[in-house]
C-alpha cells in the first residue's frame, strides 16, 4: 500500500484493526466482570442462606431452653405452692432444693457465618443497605442483651452453686439417690423462721426472677430473627 502511494487507505486499515482490538478486550473485560460479580453474589446469597440456618439454630437453642424453663418453673410453683405454703410436708427431688441446682441457663448466639461475613468482607458488600444494616443490628442487639443476661445468670449461679451446710447437702444427696427419704427432718418446711426456709425460698424467689428475665431476653432475641429472616429470604427472592 505504501509503495502505491495508498497510505490513507492503510492508515484507515490500522486504525480500524487497533478498534477492534479494543473493542475485543472491553468485551473479553465485560464478560470477565460480569462472571466476577456472579460469582461474588453466588458466595453472597450462600453466606446469607446460611445465615438464616444460624438464625433458626437460635431460635431451636432458645426454645429448648424455654422447655427446660417451663419444667423448673412447675417445680418451682411446687416449693412455694405446695411445701413452703405448709400444704406438703417434703420436697421430691434435688432439683427442688432450689439452692443446689444453678440452673439459669448460658445463653449463646451462633455467630459463625456472621464472623465469617465480617472477616471477608462480604457483610459490606451487600447492596441492599437496609439488609445490611439490619443484619449489623441484630447482632449488636442479641449481643449486648446476652452478655448482660450472662453476667446476671453467671452471679445467680455463683451464689447458687455456693457453699452450703451440711444440712442441705445431705437432704440434696438423698433426694438425688432417693434413699432413706423418711429419715430427713422436714421440719423446718413448717418454720419461715428457720435459716434452710429462708434460703430456699429466697433460692426459689431468685431463680424464678431469673427465668423470666431470660425468658423475656430470648424472646426479643426470637422476635428480631424472625424478622431478619424475612428480610433475608425477601433479598434472595429478588
Amino acid at each position: 500500500m505504501l509503495t502505491e502511494n495508498k497510505f490513507s487507505k492503510y492508515l484507515i486499515y490500522a486504525i480500524g484493526e487497533i478498534i477492534l482490538v479494543i473493542i475485543g478486550i472491553l468485551i473479553a473485560l465485560q464478560v470477565n466482570n460480569w462472571n466476577e460479580n456472579r460469582k461474588s453474589r453466588n458466595i453472597q446469597n450462600n453466606l446469607l442462606a446460611k445465615l438464616i440456618t444460624d438464625l433458626n439454630a437460635d431460635i431451636d437453642r432458645f426454645n429448648e431452653i424455654d422447655s427446660i424453663y417451663q419444667s423448673d418453673l412447675k417445680e418451682i410453683l411446687y416449693v412455694t405452692e405446695e411445701a413452703l405454703s405448709g400444704k406438703n410436708s417434703r420436697l421430691n427431688s434435688p432439683n427442688q432444693m432450689v439452692a443446689g441446682r444453678g440452673s439459669a441457663q448460658y445463653l449463646t448466639l451462633s455467630e459463625s457465618t456472621f464472623q465469617e461475613m465480617i472477616n471477608t468482607g462480604k457483610l459490606y458488600q451487600i447492596s441492599d443497605e437496609q439488609l445490611k444494616n439490619d443484619i449489623i443490628a441484630y447482632y449488636e442487639l442479641s449481643t449486648f442483651l446476652l452478655e448482660k443476661e450472662n453476667r446476671d445468670n453467671q452471679n445467680l449461679n455463683n451464689w447458687l452453686l455456693g457453699v452450703k451446710d451440711n444440712d442441705m447437702k445431705k437432704i440434696v444427696m438423698r433426694l438425688r439417690e432417693q434413699r432413706n427419704l423418711d429419715t430427713i427432718d422436714w421440719s423446718w418446711l413448717q418454720n419461715p423462721n428457720s435459716e434452710m426456709y429462708k434460703e430456699i425460698e429466697t433460692a426459689t424467689f431468685w431463680l424464678k426472677a431469673a427465668i423470666f428475665a431470660n425468658q423475656d431476653v430470648m424472646s426479643e432475641i426470637k422476635s428480631e430473627a424472625n424478622k431478619l429472616i424475612i428480610t433475608i429470604k425477601n433479598h434472595l427472592e429478588d
